[in-house]
């Protein structure tokens, strides 16, 4: 029995499906476009549960696509996918959404993010390696929901972000099972412990977002359940097979492009472009205190450009001020370093003749004096 792998990119434009075997090669794929909603301007949300119907879809005509082939959907060993990591929902007990799916590209939390930053705390840059919110972060989106969706706070129990909620829903689970992966939840932007991989109380806590609402957090490789029967007459899919917790697009397009270890990068074009580098650099730690100082790339760019040109200047100066002395002047100290020659002042140098004509005149009166007393 071949032993095949499923996996889907639940992206902002479109999902995509694919199968791959054992030694990566692709086997079959698919992929529906996505909608985006604009109800206010600045407003950019979606409906989650579109995204779980054009998954299921997908799905659908992969298995039928495999089997084309001669596979057998039995072949598929597990599945799993990534999502948008900088985007959330929130789901009821039942596990299915009451909220809107908001992304990075909304703008609605701009003016709690200005306030937000206002504080001027460091303990988002200290935690989490992020200087300050953005209005791209589910902390952000979070924060919105609780102070403006009434359903959520009537109903939500957890918020979650569009992969895990398909492959929630796949498996069947409830609301209480909610998940995210320990890479995708980087894409909070605030609120966890980037190097603990935990949520962070005291962020929380600033935050105003009770921590009973955020999922529990997995590893990528966990298996968070079973393909359910429901989901298994709407893929095709075999009922039981293994549904592993996923992780987020960027984390994932790292590893499909090779990043398998230090000093390698990659340039991400999607609809957020980025350019990602991995990195093990044991110095960094000893940095990082400069940009939480100095609250982030943009200043020290700002300080270290500054620099740069009062390096620049100070050179361009000092080379003239040395030529300056050295051949306006001529004090010749340049001149003595490089080549062993040095300018002399030209009344110096004639006193110094005349000293040397005269001492030299008087020596020889010396000597004659001395001839002529030994002569007698």
């Amino acid at each position: 029995m071949a032993k095949l792998y499923m996996g889907f990119d639940a992206g902002t434009q479109s999902v995509k499906v694919a199968v791959y075997d054992g030694n990566f090669n692709p086997v079959a794929s698919h992929s529906l476009p996505t909608t985006l909603h604009y109800p206010q301007p600045g407003w950019v949300q979606m409906n989650i549960d579109e995204f779980l119907n054009i998954t299921v879809e997908c799905m659908k005509k992969t298995v039928e696509a495999i089997k084309g082939k001669g596979y057998s959907p039995s072949d598929i060993a597990a599945v799993m996918g990534d999502g948008i990591i900088c985007g959330i929902c929130g789901v009821d007990e039942n596990g299915k959404a009451v909220t809107p799916y908001i992304n990075y590209l909304d703008s609605r939390t701009q003016a709690d993010v200005d306030a937000i930053n206002a504080k001027n705390l460091d303990i988002w840059g200290r935690e989490t390696g992020n200087p300050e919110a953005n209005c791209m972060f589910p902390a952000m989106f979070a924060r919105w929901f609780l102070a403006n969706s009434e359903d959520f706070r009537k109903k939500g129990v957890k918020f979650v972000h569009n992969a895990p909620y398909i492959l929630m829903n796949l498996a069947g689970l409830k609301g209480k099972d909610a998940f995210i992966d320990w890479g995708a939840m980087s894409g909070w932007g605030l609120g966890y412990k980037v190097e603990k991989k935990e949520w962070s109380d005291e962020q929380l806590d600033i935050l105003g977002i009770d921590k009973k609402y955020m999922p529990r957090i997995l590893k990528p490789w966990d298996i968070v359940g079973g393909v359910s029967e429901e989901m298994a007459a709407r893929t095709g899919l075999v009922a039981g097979t293994p549904v592993c917790a996923g992780a987020g697009d960027t984390m994932q397009s790292m590893l499909g492009s090779g990043v398998f270890e230090a000093g390698q990068g990659v340039d991400v074009a999607g609809t957020c472009a980025m350019f990602c580098v991995s990195t093990n650099n044991v110095m960094e730690p000893f940095f990082t205190w400069v940009l939480l100082k100095c609250g982030g790339f943009f200043v020290v760019r700002q300080i270290h450009h500054i620099t740069m040109w009062a390096f620049i200047l100070f050179t361009i100066a000092h080379i003239y001020l040395v030529f300056y002395h050295d051949y306006i002047e001529r004090n010749g100290i340049a001149s003595s370093i490089i080549g062993g020659w040095k300018f002399v002042r030209e009344d110096l140098a004639e006193e110094y003749e005349t000293e040397q004509k005269q001492q030299q005149q008087l020596q020889k009166q010396k000597d004659g004096i001395a001839n002529e007393t030994t002569e007698k």
